[in-house]
């Protein structure tokens, strides 16, 4: 979920140090930084997203940027150990080459994919997914779930029995979204959901 502060919270991710300080400065815009945090690796990135010692007091990431560095293999397999994590933030992916397989990221829920060589491009990319992702802040933690679910392609049925409520409250819940978000078509919904990530087209 987006946080309810003006300033957003970016975690970056790269076991490149180099890269993750450039990366930093492309982010900080004349801002002090303290918005902007770094993680070494995914293990490190998995402790953080979880709040797991030493980030127990750590802010959710509104956004992850995470560093690819072919030909090691780091980057990609903390993307897989992100896409672990339900509801887990938008994630935008700096390689050093255009030589990954980019329709795969793109299609396994990665918000955007650049190169490190030119990091212009990397604030708008940033907002971009902020302002997809703003209406969600409309919703509760239950309707981003249920929105969620409704993307992935469950019947009202399968919704109400995995959430434990009844199809009503299910049907509600749809009701609501419609109406916060400003969409009218259960496809719209599932089409929104796949702009803010919050659900993929499919693994390979």
């Amino acid at each position: 979920m987006p946080s309810s502060t003006t300033t957003p919270e970016i975690l970056i991710v790269d076991d490149h140090a180099t890269d993750a300080r450039l990366t930093l400065e492309a982010l900080q815009n004349g801002t002090d930084g303290s918005h902007l945090h770094i993680a070494r690796d995914g293990r490190e990135a998995l402790a953080y997203l979880r709040k797991e010692a030493p980030f127990t007091g750590a802010p959710t990431p509104d956004v992850i940027v995470l560093g690819f560095n072919p030909p090691a293999r780091t980057g990609r397999e903390a993307f897989e150990e992100i896409r672990t994590i339900d509801l887990h933030p938008p994630v935008i992916i700096l390689s050093r080459s255009m030589e990954e397989p980019v329709s795969r990221y793109l299609h396994s829920g990665a918000a955007d994919f650049l190169v490190k060589d030119d990091l212009r491009a990397l604030q708008e990319a940033v907002q971009r997914v902020l302002s997809t992702r703003a209406p969600l802040r409309k919703l509760s933690p239950r309707q981003v779930e249920v929105l969620r679910l409704i993307a992935q392609g469950l019947a009202t049925r399968e919704i109400a029995e995995r959430l434990q409520v009844s199809g009503k409250t299910v049907e509600a819940h749809r009701a609501e979204l419609m109406r916060r978000l400003g969409i009218r078509t259960v496809a719209g919904l599932v089409r929104y959901a796949l702009r803010a990530c919050l659900v993929e087209l499919g693994r390979e």
